[in-house]
């Protein structure tokens, strides 16, 4: 196979003998996607030259390695594999969370908090958007570091909810009282130690840090002073409505 066959037979373009065509793509899912494509490009080169030294019987060669290279590659790599990383770091997360919760306060108990933990998580990755800003591999380190925000927010006031003796309101009353201070204070030290990045000139601090964080803390105590006691006092509830009409089956049986 000759040069023009094998040139023929792929899907690089000349614009003439010696220049590839190529165009612009200015988005960061453009340039991966155009990384990608000149990787693949590169396998093909390399496959088809290691088929050409076969044909030609040339056993003993040394392997000729092909491969693209950009001064922006070193910018949009990240986009390529930042989908696989960011999952496999939530999952890793989320283990860590399920199993300490369960050792120090029950299934049930760890159910939620992995529940609500998860829809922080869930809540910032959709404002991402809405915060106009991109999933790169900095907003994936804070949505990561979210679950460690919200699990702080939510774990005291669940424990001391576990802790906690009487009726459900009682258990949360308790629960409120001992933790809903130190829990804001928390909240309110932490938004005044980063508040002044919010005027830096790198968007790497006032965008993709200030931002994030500033929701991340936000929606954690939301979620850790108000959500929870509601759904608290809902379960018991539900658990007392659920043991009036076992108790009065059981005396209509009898």
């Amino acid at each position: 196979m000759d040069y023009d066959a094998w040139l023929a037979s792929t899907n690089v373009h000349m614009i003439d003998d010696a220049t590839p065509s190529c165009s612009r793509t200015p988005s960061a899912a453009g340039l991966a996607q155009a990384m990608q494509a000149a990787r693949a490009t590169t396998d093909l080169c390399r496959a088809q030259l290691r088929q050409l030294h076969k044909r030609m019987g040339h056993r003993d060669y040394a392997e000729i390695r092909v491969f693209p290279y950009s001064s922006q590659y070193k910018y949009y790599e990240q986009f390529s594999t930042s989908r696989r990383d960011y999952m496999i770091r939530v999952g890793y997360v989320l283990v860590g969370i399920t199993g300490v919760t369960f050792i120090f306060m029950g299934m049930r108990t760890t159910w939620v908090v992995v529940g609500l933990v998860s829809l922080v998580h869930l809540e910032l990755f959709g404002l991402i958007h809405y915060l106009g800003l991109q999933l790169n591999a900095i907003s994936i380190i804070m949505l990561i570091a979210t679950f460690g925000i919200a699990d702080e927010y939510i774990d005291h006031i669940m424990y001391a909810y576990v802790l906690a003796s009487g009726s459900p309101g009682t258990r949360v009353a308790t629960a409120l009282s001992h933790y809903i201070w130190p829990i804001s204070s928390a909240a309110g030290s932490s938004v005044l130690g980063v508040v002044l990045l919010g005027w830096a000139s790198a968007p790497i601090l006032s965008d993709y840090f200030f931002r994030i964080f500033i929701v991340a803390i936000a929606l954690s105590w939301l979620h850790g002073v108000i959500l929870l006691p509601v759904l608290l006092l809902l379960a018991g509830r539900v658990q007392d409505i659920s043991k009036c009409l076992y108790g009065s089956v059981r005396r209509t049986s009898v």
